[in-house]
């Protein structure tokens, strides 16, 4: 019985301090609710910015004062021509600035706060070999990841006094 009064005990002071789970899947509305106020903010800026594409929560990770929310489109309809007449300019109209670039993805910062957006693969073989920022290439898909943090500086948006 002591046993038992013990498990549950610490089950409850477990399970209570838990950070609610996000289903993988969920749109970025559905998760809106889900977050705090600032952190809604953004993911609404997200979801304005890429409303070309059906984006779906496909992972989450926090790391110290960042939270990183990794988003793919549902159905891989990416469209080169696309991203740079509608969601490029979007980006810029939120005050999101190019930082740095490569083969396969680009780096947005506003204030500390990075958006990293992986251009899909033409190639099956290539799907996850190829990394981009915060995740590798997926095929035939793009991804958006949001790194969202409360620290002054992040590691990858460096905010000058």
């Amino acid at each position: 019985m002591k046993k038992f009064i013990l498990l549950s005990i610490i089950s409850i002071i477990l399970f209570g301090c838990k950070k609610e789970k996000f289903e993988h899947g969920q749109s970025l509305e559905q998760l809106e609710t889900k977050v705090d106020v600032n952190k809604a903010r953004y993911l609404k800026e997200i979801q304005y910015i890429f409303s070309n594409y059906d984006l779906v929560l496909y992972d989450t990770q926090s790391v110290r004062s960042s939270d990183f929310f990794y988003f793919v489109e549902r159905v891989g309809f990416f469209d080169n021509k696309t991203y740079l007449q509608e969601v490029k300019p979007r980006l810029a109209q939120k005050g999101w600035i190019l930082v740095d670039k490569n083969n396969f993805s680009e780096l947005y910062c506003k204030k500390n706060q990075a958006i990293g957006v992986t251009f899909p693969t033409d190639k099956q073989e290539l799907d996850g070999v190829n990394a981009g920022y915060f995740t590798y290439q997926f095929y035939k898909k793009v991804s958006i990841t949001l790194n969202y943090t409360v620290a002054k500086n992040n590691i990858s948006c460096v905010v000058k006094d």
